[in-house]
């Protein structure tokens, strides 16, 4: 593959930009100390002003980083996938979907789209944003929609268990699978053994999607490191190279184009990704139904049997 300059992802941050919103706090913080209760509010909440400011120069430094790297190797943005576009798994899992740092990365003799997901489940307090680096690889023949839930990257609700299916050997420690009911047998033409013996080697650390003449490699957080391009882009060309293969025999059909795979139903409520805001509406619902078997059924009873 075409070598990469990854040097502008190891640039350190720059602690002068820090020092401008600090000999601003210093004095506010000298003058709060002196005012008694008032000054104490006042130190609070200009603390929190200045964690602010060190946050967004700490993003922004990130960002510029990696801005600087597709700039250092000429990688195109691919306009495509500036609005929200996601694997089918991920969507509609939370609100605020968007996606950034959206450059198309060469490989050996083609090129894949490279992306950061972002979404936010929850609200207020108890919103958290979750964040994936998902890289895309197009121009396949067209083939059934397929999950491969990898294990280290955690358990995926997104789709009915009904349609996982168990491979041979010990495929299922690394990864679920699940093909659309009916398409079992494309589904284990299609994972071949050399093919599931290139998913095990390279791609545990993913979530492989496959839909039509696409395929995500889902990882979670920011891969924009150069351990982990490297290691995406190496498994990204390994697949396509398995995949060039299986076209030779490969025929496609209406039936596998019309049948999608089924998503749960609870779909987004015990997700992994969704949990903080699933656990906030479970405890609710069991505090409700505490309270009326506790207090209000007796107390209902009671005012009936006098």
């Amino acid at each position: 593959m075409k070598p990469l300059d990854y040097s502008a992802l190891h640039t350190r941050l720059n602690l002068k930009m820090f020092l401008w919103p600090l000999s601003l706090y210093i004095p506010t913080v000298i003058a709060a100390c002196s005012n008694g209760d008032i000054g104490l509010l006042f130190f609070g909440y200009t603390s929190i002003a200045y964690a602010l400011i060190v946050a967004w120069l700490i993003s922004w430094q990130r960002s510029k980083r990696i801005e600087n790297f597709a700039l250092a190797n000429n990688l195109q943005p691919n306009p495509y996938y500036f609005y929200g576009q996601a694997p089918p798994a991920l969507q509609g899992m939370g609100h605020s979907e968007d996606n950034d740092y959206i450059y198309d990365i060469p490989l050996r003799d083609s090129w894949a789209t490279i992306f950061q997901h972002k979404y936010t489940v929850g609200n207020d307090k108890y919103q958290h944003t979750f964040t994936f680096t998902i890289m895309v690889l197009t121009n396949l023949k067209k083939y059934p929609h397929l999950f491969l839930d990898g294990q280290q990257n955690g358990a995926s609700y997104a789709y009915a268990a009904a349609q996982r299916i168990s491979l041979e050997g010990n495929f299922d420690k690394s990864f679920k699978l699940y093909a659309p009911e009916g398409l079992n047998i494309d589904a284990l033409s299609i994972l071949a053994p050399d093919v599931m013996q290139t998913l095990v080697d390279g791609g545990r650390p993913y979530d492989i999607e496959i839909v039509g003449d696409k395929m995500y490699i889902i990882a979670k957080g920011n891969q924009y490191t150069e351990p982990a391009l490297k290691a995406m882009r190496q498994f990204g060309q390994d697949l396509l190279d398995e995949f060039d293969h299986k076209s030779v025999s490969w025929r496609p059909n209406d039936l596998q184009d019309a049948t999608p795979l089924r998503e749960n139903w609870f779909r987004g409520f015990v997700s992994g990704e969704s949990r903080p805001a699933s656990l906030t509406y479970l405890g609710l619902a069991i505090f409700i139904v505490i309270l009326f078997f506790a207090v209000i059924e007796p107390a209902i009873l009671s005012s009936m049997s006098n």
